[in-house]
Protein backbone atom coordinates (compact mmCIF):
# COMPACT_ATOMS: atom_id res chain seq x y z
CA UNK A 1 0.00 0.00 0.00
CA UNK A 2 1.00 3.61 -0.58
CA UNK A 3 1.71 6.14 2.11
CA UNK A 4 -1.03 8.03 1.10
CA UNK A 5 -3.66 4.76 1.85
CA UNK A 6 -2.50 4.44 5.29
CA UNK A 7 -2.73 7.93 6.25
CA UNK A 8 -6.46 7.91 5.08
CA UNK A 9 -7.02 4.14 7.30
CA UNK A 10 -5.21 6.41 10.05
CA UNK A 11 -7.81 8.92 10.18
CA UNK A 12 -10.84 7.05 9.44
CA UNK A 13 -9.53 4.64 12.07
CA UNK A 14 -9.01 7.84 14.70
CA UNK A 15 -12.56 9.60 13.81
CA UNK A 16 -14.01 5.96 14.65
CA UNK A 17 -12.54 5.89 18.03
CA UNK A 18 -13.40 9.56 18.90
CA UNK A 19 -17.41 9.03 17.81
CA UNK A 20 -16.89 5.96 19.83
CA UNK A 21 -15.86 7.11 22.97
CA UNK A 22 -17.85 10.29 22.75
CA UNK A 23 -21.36 8.18 22.19
CA UNK A 24 -20.09 6.19 25.34
CA UNK A 25 -19.73 9.42 27.47
CA UNK A 26 -22.91 10.57 26.65
CA UNK A 27 -24.56 7.73 26.98
CA UNK A 28 -22.99 7.14 30.43
CA UNK A 29 -23.62 10.61 31.99
CA UNK A 30 -27.44 10.09 31.00
CA UNK A 31 -28.10 6.67 31.21
CA UNK A 32 -29.91 6.68 27.92
CA UNK A 33 -30.19 3.15 27.51
CA UNK A 34 -32.08 3.15 30.49
CA UNK A 35 -34.34 5.87 30.04
CA UNK A 36 -33.32 7.10 33.49
CA UNK A 37 -30.79 9.87 34.00
CA UNK A 38 -27.95 8.94 36.29
CA UNK A 39 -26.49 10.00 39.43
CA UNK A 40 -23.76 12.28 37.35
CA UNK A 41 -26.39 14.36 35.42
CA UNK A 42 -27.29 15.94 38.88
CA UNK A 43 -24.42 18.93 39.74
CA UNK A 44 -21.54 18.16 41.24
CA UNK A 45 -22.10 17.23 44.96
CA UNK A 46 -25.92 16.41 44.76
CA UNK A 47 -26.83 13.26 45.84
CA UNK A 48 -30.12 11.30 45.07
CA UNK A 49 -31.74 9.39 48.13
CA UNK A 50 -33.03 6.32 46.07
CA UNK A 51 -35.37 5.45 49.01
CA UNK A 52 -37.68 8.18 48.24
CA UNK A 53 -35.62 10.72 45.68
CA UNK A 54 -34.94 13.52 47.78
CA UNK A 55 -32.19 15.70 46.73
CA UNK A 56 -29.64 16.74 48.85
CA UNK A 57 -26.99 18.96 48.52
CA UNK A 58 -24.44 20.82 50.99
CA UNK A 59 -26.65 24.06 49.58
CA UNK A 60 -30.46 22.93 49.06
CA UNK A 61 -32.38 20.03 50.36
CA UNK A 62 -35.24 19.58 47.95
CA UNK A 63 -38.56 18.14 49.31
CA UNK A 64 -41.13 18.27 46.51
CA UNK A 65 -40.41 17.10 43.85
CA UNK A 66 -39.08 14.31 43.91
CA UNK A 67 -35.92 13.46 41.76
CA UNK A 68 -37.11 11.50 38.91
CA UNK A 69 -40.87 12.01 39.30
CA UNK A 70 -43.48 12.78 36.94
CA UNK A 71 -44.92 15.97 37.26
CA UNK A 72 -47.63 17.97 36.24
CA UNK A 73 -48.68 21.84 36.30
CA UNK A 74 -49.11 23.64 38.96
CA UNK A 75 -45.87 22.16 40.09
CA UNK A 76 -44.89 23.14 43.65
CA UNK A 77 -41.45 23.25 44.98
CA UNK A 78 -40.42 23.22 48.29
CA UNK A 79 -37.43 22.26 50.20
CA UNK A 80 -34.79 24.42 52.41
CA UNK A 81 -31.83 26.42 51.51
CA UNK A 82 -28.83 28.07 52.56
CA UNK A 83 -29.62 31.68 53.64
CA UNK A 84 -26.54 32.65 51.10
CA UNK A 85 -28.81 31.55 48.20
CA UNK A 86 -31.27 34.30 48.82
CA UNK A 87 -31.94 37.19 47.98
CA UNK A 88 -34.58 39.53 49.39
CA UNK A 89 -35.75 36.28 50.71
CA UNK A 90 -36.15 34.95 47.33
CA UNK A 91 -33.70 33.10 44.47
CA UNK A 92 -35.21 31.77 41.06
CA UNK A 93 -36.23 28.45 40.16
CA UNK A 94 -37.07 27.28 36.46
CA UNK A 95 -38.01 24.47 34.11
CA UNK A 96 -36.73 23.22 31.18
CA UNK A 97 -37.75 20.26 28.97
CA UNK A 98 -35.38 18.04 27.52
CA UNK A 99 -33.80 19.90 24.92
CA UNK A 100 -32.75 22.93 27.62
CA UNK A 101 -35.56 25.44 26.75
CA UNK A 102 -37.02 27.37 29.65
CA UNK A 103 -41.02 26.21 29.94
CA UNK A 104 -41.76 27.75 33.72
CA UNK A 105 -39.64 30.50 35.84
CA UNK A 106 -40.52 32.06 39.05
CA UNK A 107 -38.92 32.47 42.60
CA UNK A 108 -39.17 30.69 45.56
CA UNK A 109 -40.24 32.32 48.23
CA UNK A 110 -37.85 32.05 52.19
CA UNK A 111 -40.71 31.02 54.63
CA UNK A 112 -38.82 32.56 57.54
CA UNK A 113 -35.83 34.82 57.78
CA UNK A 114 -33.11 33.93 55.46
CA UNK A 115 -30.72 36.13 56.92
CA UNK A 116 -28.82 33.55 58.08
CA UNK A 117 -26.27 30.74 56.98
CA UNK A 118 -28.53 28.45 58.00
CA UNK A 119 -31.26 25.91 56.33
CA UNK A 120 -34.19 28.38 55.81
CA UNK A 121 -37.86 27.24 54.31
CA UNK A 122 -39.11 27.76 51.14
CA UNK A 123 -41.53 27.15 48.73
CA UNK A 124 -42.05 28.00 44.69
CA UNK A 125 -44.95 27.60 42.15
CA UNK A 126 -44.06 26.74 39.16
CA UNK A 127 -47.42 26.79 36.50
CA UNK A 128 -46.60 25.49 33.04
CA UNK A 129 -47.70 23.85 29.71
CA UNK A 130 -46.22 20.51 29.74
CA UNK A 131 -44.41 19.81 26.54
CA UNK A 132 -45.56 16.92 25.56
CA UNK A 133 -49.45 18.37 26.43
CA UNK A 134 -51.70 16.73 23.60
CA UNK A 135 -48.41 14.54 21.94
CA UNK A 136 -49.83 11.11 21.72
CA UNK A 137 -47.32 8.23 21.91
CA UNK A 138 -44.47 11.10 22.38
CA UNK A 139 -40.67 9.21 23.16
CA UNK A 140 -39.52 9.00 26.01
CA UNK A 141 -36.72 11.56 25.61
CA UNK A 142 -39.58 14.01 24.84
CA UNK A 143 -41.04 13.83 28.46
CA UNK A 144 -37.17 14.30 30.28
CA UNK A 145 -36.99 17.80 32.00
CA UNK A 146 -35.06 19.27 34.80
CA UNK A 147 -36.20 21.43 37.34
CA UNK A 148 -33.15 24.36 38.28
CA UNK A 149 -32.57 25.75 41.39
CA UNK A 150 -30.17 28.75 41.00
CA UNK A 151 -29.17 30.80 43.90
CA UNK A 152 -29.77 34.43 44.05
CA UNK A 153 -26.59 36.20 42.67
CA UNK A 154 -27.39 40.21 43.02
CA UNK A 155 -23.37 41.19 42.52
CA UNK A 156 -23.94 39.80 38.84
CA UNK A 157 -20.31 38.15 39.02
CA UNK A 158 -20.20 34.36 37.57
CA UNK A 159 -18.14 33.29 40.60
CA UNK A 160 -21.12 33.63 42.54
CA UNK A 161 -23.26 31.85 40.10
CA UNK A 162 -24.76 28.10 41.39
CA UNK A 163 -27.21 26.24 40.75
CA UNK A 164 -28.88 22.38 41.38
CA UNK A 165 -30.59 20.60 38.70
CA UNK A 166 -32.92 17.86 39.61
CA UNK A 167 -34.29 15.66 36.34
CA UNK A 168 -37.79 14.97 36.01
CA UNK A 169 -40.46 13.52 34.04
CA UNK A 170 -43.48 15.31 32.67
CA UNK A 171 -46.97 13.55 32.81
Amino acid sequence: MHMRNWIIIGVIALITAIAFFAGVFVADRFNIFSNEYSDRALSEGDHIDRSDQIVTDERVQLELPKALSAISSPLVVSGMARGSWYFEATFPIMLVDWDGRIIASHYAEAKQDWMTNDFVPFSGLLEFTSPVEGLHDAPDFMHRGTLIIQRSNASGLPEHDAAVEIPIWFE
